[in-house]
């Protein structure tokens, strides 16, 4: 979902800049409705190779051409040019004028003036010798002359008048001819139709700024897409914008011959104004039904594609939402299904772990009773050969039989006979430890456990029973306890109460 959603916010985006970018189409599409062709120069000349740097001319010659642009003007555009370079973009622009209405020439960099002439100056201008006044430099008036043989209404804007230590080159090879170069441009007066503006009045020099523009291109660029505003009016802010930012220092200047009114973007008629109102209050709708509504009055309106745009932006705004919804949706059900099918892995892993483990406990369990079973089928036979003997034995007695034959008879093998170790461990016994040796024989315990009298036996489950009589003691020990196969256990105790413990048996 978090993919989808990224990629609905990049469609978001890319949506918005179209829109922007269309709706400056259309201003500007409005604003060249009464204009016709138009056509701009633009110019900024910054690294100068024979003089310091200027900050700003090429900063304001790119914002100012992107305006122009804006406004519907075709843009020859020029930056950091050399003398080649500009005549070059010069001759460009008098091929693009013709055919065209307005034209328009805006210069960002140092120019001067000798003798009365205004000139620009390329980027690799020297100025040391006197003929470099034609052979470096651009006379302004060869821009002029041009732009007024092409159309009919022409507008010149000359930030130019910068302190120019280049002038200073040609004065001392001018020499005594040093007075004709003036303080920054001289006054021109324009042709029919043609309006000049320079940043600062006749014989002052303009001040380059401290940020990204000059003071004069900065005012220039706040007002010229003024709607409604003419040129005159547009100039006079340009120019109270400028006396403030320069403490007065700086007045910039026009001089015009225009037989009529020109607007970058002209002032909307009554009816133009009801629709950019309608258009005002719909377009930052989310709803699309409302966006509708402005095409349902104005099918064909000045803003009737940025409209349609922004209905299938939030279309497909919709649609992404509600894909990154089932996308969701879908990505839960499979964890959901995963979830499953681990707890059904596990339940039957388990279940198959308890079976192995019950399978184990019952053949144990069979295998105990088997041998439980075969164990006692023996005792019972060994019970059964022992009754029948002694029945035999007791049928031979009753016949008259010598009682020696009867007490030669073999007796009853017991499954524990033979020779044990006894391992005693007693407390307030004279020997807490006492590891005799003692023999069962047909079930009955021998051995003399360090004198005295023993009388013990052993039954054919097991059962093992010892008093033993210690020599001159008075009392006796008593031992309790059970045989199984090779080993055995029990307690024993003293009669008296003295001794007492446990002890161990092992078949030897």
């Amino acid at each position: 979902m978090h993919a989808v959603a990224r990629w609905g916010g990049l469609m978001t985006r890319c949506f918005s800049k179209a829109i922007v970018l269309l709706l400056g189409v259309l201003l500007a599409a409005n604003s060249s409705l009464a204009q016709g062709k138009r056509v701009a120069l633009v110019i900024g000349n910054s690294e100068y190779k024979h003089t310091p740097r200027l900050e700003n001319p090429k900063n304001d010659a790119t914002d100012m051409a992107a305006a122009r642009k804006k406004l519907d003007f075709t843009v020859v555009e020029g930056r950091d040019l050399d003398k080649a370079a500009m005549d070059r973009t010069i001759r460009d622009f008098a091929e693009a004028l013709g055919g065209a209405q307005v034209g328009l020439f805006f210069y960002a960099g140092h120019g001067l003036q000798v003798g009365g002439q205004n000139y620009l100056v390329p980027i690799d201008a020297k100025l040391t010798t006197a003929s470099a006044i034609d052979f470096e430099m651009v006379r302004l008036d060869l821009v002029h002359r041009t732009m007024e043989r092409e159309t009919s209404t022409n507008i010149l804007i000359m930030d130019a008048c910068r302190d120019n230590p280049l002038a200073r080159n040609l004065a001392r090879a001018l020499g005594t001819r040093s007075t004709q170069i003036g303080r920054g441009f001289a006054p021109v007066e324009s042709g029919e139709g043609t309006l000049i503006s320079f940043s600062t009045q006749p014989g002052n020099v303009a001040l380059d700024g401290t940020g990204r523009n000059s003071p004069y291109a900065a005012a220039l660029m706040k007002h010229i897409a003024t709607p409604g505003d003419d040129l005159p009016t547009i100039l006079i802010n340009v120019r109270n914008d400028v006396m403030q930012e320069t403490a007065r220092r700086q007045v910039p200047w026009e001089h015009s011959a225009m037989t009529a009114k020109f607007y970058f973007i002209p002032p909307k008629s009554s009816a133009q104004q009801i629709e950019l109102a309608f258009w005002a209050s719909v377009k930052d709708s989310d709803n699309p039904a409302v966006l509708t509504s402005y095409l349902e009055r104005y099918p064909d309106g000045s803003f009737a594609p940025l409209a349609r745009a922004l209905i299938e932006q939030h279309k497909q705004q919709q649609e992404a939402e509600r894909a990154a919804r089932e996308a969701e949706l879908r990505r839960q059900e499979e964890a959901r299904k995963q979830a499953d099918v681990e707890r059904l892995e596990a339940e039957r892993k388990a279940a198959e772990g308890q079976r192995a483990e019950l399978q184990k406990t019952l053949e144990e369990v069979r295998i105990a009773r088997e041998t439980a079973k075969a164990a006692e089928e023996q005792r019972a036979a060994a019970v059964r050969a022992a009754q029948e003997a002694r029945k035999a034995a007791d049928a031979e007695a009753e016949k008259g039989a010598d009682r020696q034959k009867v007490a030669a008879l073999p007796k009853l093998a017991n499954p524990f006979d033979g020779t044990w170790q006894m391992v005693r461990i007693g407390q307030s016994c004279g020997n807490n430890r006492y590891t005799p040796t003692i023999l069962i024989s047909n079930g009955v315990v021998l051995g003399s456990m360090g004198g005295g009298g023993v009388r013990g036996s052993v039954s054919q489950s097991g059962v093992f029973r010892l008093t033993h009589q210690s020599s001159g003691s008075p009392g006796a020990h008593s031992y309790s306890g059970t045989l199984r196969g090779t080993s055995g256990s029990g307690t024993f105790s003293h009669s008296t109460g003295s001794c007492h413990g446990t002890f161990t048996l092992t078949r030897q």
